[in-house]
């Protein structure tokens, strides 16, 4: 008589291009997936057993999704995360419900809050720039007041409505006589109701002005894996390449490159100011030695390096779906990894190869923002103005991502 054996089933948050690595490579490792996007037609789709279409950052239509599972799919359900899409509060909400590996939505909530983790690093000693914020409830004048009295040297600030990636909304005011009308049009713009007003910091000049860092996080200790630079429009004097625009607009983000150009005591430092932030999280008992992937976002000023925001996921941008992976780095794999509990060290992870990968968008002079690009790719070269050259090829002859 054959023994039966318990299907293996993954709950995956979210299943658009960035997405197809992993679905793929749990298929072949033989789990059946359950998908959730708000895309009906999303790529991912032809690899789920089980679809629901439904925004993936609505945890409550998600959580209502439960019920609707067969008793066999919830039953042998082993893990459920998100992969290189800002969906961590809702997979935090999922994995405590459900009783799956995974960080508490209290964490989860506090890492992703842009005003509260400024606070944060501003008690503990980590640099921070000035900052304001608001909500949509607050009385106008008010605010321009406060921030007239706040930012009285230098008059330049960057305004952030919140609640958004792909620096939807951003823009610098350096005319105290358009604060009003502006704030007013952020305020409508964010998604949560809040902004957020911050001095704008001077970039040290290197190479890259802003770099994205993925760490992990194994019982309170955090352990470099990966950085990237980050190009926008400052970085573009590093390059010679007649076919990049001239100039970018404001936070639009021309591509990346992989690994980042700075040095490996610049990018401790950033380390050293993460496990700050988590020494700090765990003596407040928000943090409790669960293991998770710490991504942050960094700009290098002339006063050091600024967490410009974290989260506790994978990066999106095509870094942990094709360049990581094009060096050996198997971000997404460790994230299905964490997500079904196994034990691990860092050091199983991390990629010492020195070659360059880099990923180019289409956008132009043109573009207010990053949202609805296309992705090229390069193939591994020796150094990163070559990286960025061969994304640009791959560019012209439109084999994207």
């Amino acid at each position: 008589m054959k023994s039966s054996q318990v299907e293996r089933w993954f709950w995956l948050v979210g299943g658009g291009p960035m997405q197809i690595p992993i679905l793929r490579k749990l298929s072949e490792n033989g789990y059946k997936i359950i998908l959730t996007d708000g895309n009906p037609d999303c790529q991912g789709k032809s690899f789920a057993e089980i679809f629901y279409a439904t925004d993936i950052h609505d945890a409550e239509a998600q959580l209502a999704l439960i019920p609707q599972i067969p008793i066999q799919a919830k039953e042998g359900l082993r893990g459920v995360t998100c992969i290189a899409t800002d969906a961590h509060q809702t997979v935090a909400r999922l994995a405590t419900e459900l009783g799956l590996p995974g960080i508490s939505s209290e964490l989860s909530k506090l890492i992703g809050d842009k005003v509260q983790l400024r606070k944060i690093l501003t008690e503990i000693g980590v640099y921070q720039p000035k900052f304001l914020s608001f909500e949509r409830t607050d009385d106008l004048d008010k605010i321009t007041s406060e921030i007239e009295v706040t930012f009285t040297e230098n008059f330049k600030i960057i305004v952030k409505p919140l609640g958004w990636s792909a620096s939807r909304g951003i823009k610098t005011l350096d005319d105290p006589s358009t604060i009003k009308i502006e704030i007013e049009k952020a305020l409508e713009v964010s998604r949560t109701g809040g902004i957020v007003i911050e001095e704008a910091v001077i970039p040290d000049g290197k190479l890259a002005s802003e770099t994205s860092i993925e760490t992990i996080v194994i019982k309170g200790n955090v352990s470099f894996l990966n950085m990237v630079d980050r190009v926008f429009g400052a970085d573009l004097i590093h390059f010679d390449d007649i076919r990049l625009p001239r100039k970018l607009s404001l936070g639009v983000e021309f591509g990346h490159i992989n690994p980042s150009s700075r040095s490996r005591a610049e990018v401790n430092a950033v380390v050293s100011d993460l496990q700050k932030l988590m020494n700090h999280l765990k003596a407040i008992g928000v943090y409790k030695d669960e293991t998770f992937i710490l991504k942050a976002d960094i700009l290098f000023s002339t006063k050091g390096p600024v967490i410009i925001e974290a989260t506790p996921r994978c990066s999106g941008g095509w870094d942990s779906s094709f360049s990581s992976p094009m060096r050996g780095l198997r971000v997404q794999e460790l994230a299905i990894e964490i997500a079904l509990g196994h034990e691990m060290t860092a050091e199983d992870w991390i990629s010492e190869s020195r070659e360059f990968v880099a990923v180019v968008s289409d956008a132009n002079e043109s573009s207010i923002d990053c949202l609805g690009r296309t992705f090229f790719g390069s193939i591994n070269c020796n150094d990163p103005s070559s990286a960025l050259s061969s994304a640009l090829d791959s560019r012209d002859a439109k084999r994207s991502l």
